[in-house]
């Protein structure tokens, strides 16, 4: 008769690694940075709507509804919450032992954009705002006022280049 000794398969022996891969965690701080950028961006958008608020509908009706301003504020909010999470991708990334090259650049160019662009035409559209809003004090109170804000932003960017550009 039939005995199932007769019937032999060799199975492969399933063997687990000792090391056992860990899952990749670096999309983690990565995120937070791009979120960062995604802010900058929208602090720059909420700016460039403020202008186009006070540019298409200047009427002392329209600049009492506080319209610019509520993008203005906007904006400055955005600004806030890309600076908060620059500060947290960064301990991320080092709790999470999963820093990169990739990371180091994509931190910089959104540093680039949460601190030095979106702060800068944040400050534009409030000086052409206080331009608009408060015509007893002039042109040149206002652009007097604004300047040092203005250099200050711009020198930020200029350490930031040089950072990231060393001259030997």
């Amino acid at each position: 008769g039939f005995h199932t000794d007769d019937i032999h398969v060799d199975l492969p022996k399933l063997r687990l690694p000792k090391n056992p891969v860990r899952p990749n965690r670096s999309w983690i701080p990565n995120f937070a940075t791009l979120t960062s950028l995604f802010f900058g961006f929208s602090s720059i958008l909420a700016s460039l709507q403020a202008v186009k608020e006070i540019i298409v509908y200047l009427t002392p009706e329209t600049m009492r509804a506080g319209e610019p301003q509520r993008y203005l504020a906007y904006a400055g909010i955005f600004i806030i919450a890309g600076c908060l999470l620059a500060f947290m991708d960064g301990m991320l990334a080092r709790a999470l032992g999963v820093q990169s090259e990739f990371g180091k650049h994509l931190d910089s160019m959104a540093d680039l954009v949460t601190f030095g662009i979106a702060p800068g035409v944040l400050f534009y559209v409030v000086t052409l705002f206080a331009g608009h809003s408060l015509p007893e004090t002039g042109v040149v109170y206002n652009v007097a006022h604004y300047v040092p804000d203005w250099l200050v932003n711009n020198l930020f960017l200029v350490k930031l280049l040089s950072f990231l550009f060393p001259i030997c």
